[in-house]
């Protein structure tokens, strides 16, 4: 009877990362099918080193060991002649993260790459607590990665089940950036976004394996990316580069005939017209000032949408590129065309 429940427990699920969260707007195909931005962190073209942001709500901190193993993992899978970078940058006290959602933490304490770096591809982590944000959603939201509006972004909250989460920090944190790289977007051995191997780091659950914790072993064994990973890793390699996608700082830009679109978290800009770096500034300074208005939820998704100065909302410019950005491949750009159009 004892050994039947040894074996019954000698695994135990425990989920890695949330299904990927995107708009009610967005609709099929795949929501990066249209525009490929993991490439940007793959290929060695336009970026040339890619720079990790990390901050922390204090008592979230990350260990080195779970850093240095994230940078490994990244320089074993992106092609960076410059390099791969983890740099340990904000703390946040936690009398200050309270009442703070994700998403206005990262806002606060989002740096960008310093100037020196400012071609880098950009990756930004943020390690939290949901049991401070202020509600019982935020409390159990579980770690993930956000390809939606802005697919350069780990959100991994200390909150989702503190006691288990100790033993898989390293795998969950690889595994989401996993996700960053494009993993488990495919057809074959694939299911919602996650690794039908059930050996894979990109499996949709990390396994606790009991019987190697109690002997003194490390209890995951999801360490390594199956072949299928792998063998998607290299095809993606080899795909010509995004050749309209680039990071501007910590903005990425996404450039089409006639528009530009902006990306950070939570937020969209669609510009008509005018000079990039103008635009990303101005994006930038916006998005830094920006507060959640009384009632609303600080998670949203939001748009901004601006013609340029000098160009005439009735030009045949102005119009035609509204009318292509009306039928852009993401939600939110669509809405905001239709809003600049009427």
């Amino acid at each position: 009877m004892i050994a039947r429940l040894l074996s019954c427990l000698l695994v135990l699920l425990l989920a890695g990362c949330a299904a990927p969260t995107k708009p009610a707007t967005e609709s099929k195909p795949r929501i990066t099918d249209f525009w490929k931005p993991h490439l940007l962190f793959l290929k060695t073209a336009p970026h040339g080193r890619l720079f990790v942001e990390v901050d922390a709500v204090e008592g979230c901190e990350p260990s080195m060991k779970e850093l240095e193993e994230l940078g490994a993992f990244l320089a074993e899978h992106c092609h960076k002649s410059g390099g791969v970078e983890v740099h340990k940058s904000s703390t946040i006290p936690k009398k200050e993260a309270r009442g703070l959602s994700r998403r206005e933490l990262a806002r606060r304490l989002m740096d960008g790459p310093p100037a020196s770096k400012r071609s880098a591809a950009y990756l930004y982590i943020l390690y939290y607590d949901g049991r401070l944000c202020g509600d019982k959603k935020s409390a159990k939201a579980n770690p993930h990665a956000e390809w939606l509006p802005y697919p350069a972004a780990i959100f991994i909250n200390r909150g989702y089940r503190p006691f288990w989460g100790r033993w898989i920090k390293s795998a969950m944190i690889q595994h989401e950036a996993g996700h960053i790289l494009g993993l488990a977007l495919r057809n074959e051995h694939a299911q919602s976004g996650h690794c039908t191997e059930k050996d894979c780091l990109m499996n949709a659950n990390i396994q606790i394996h009991v019987l190697r914790l109690l002997t003194g072993r490390d209890p995951v064994t999801q360490r390594k990316l199956c072949e299928h990973c792998l063998k998607q890793l290299e095809t993606s390699r080899k795909a010509p580069a995004a050749k309209n996608l680039s990071f501007s700082g910590p903005v990425l830009v996404r450039e089409e005939r006639g528009y530009r679109v902006l990306s950070l978290q939570g937020s969209t800009a669609l510009v008509i017209g005018g000079g990039r770096d103008v635009a990303v500034r101005y994006f930038l300074q916006n998005e830094r000032a920006r507060k959640t208005e009384p009632g609303k939820d600080p998670d949203n998704s939001i748009y901004y949408a601006w013609i340029s100065d000098g160009l005439r909302k009735d030009s045949a410019q102005v119009k035609a590129a509204l009318h292509r950005a009306t039928r852009d491949g993401y939600g939110l750009v669509r809405e905001a065309a239709q809003m600049l159009a009427e």
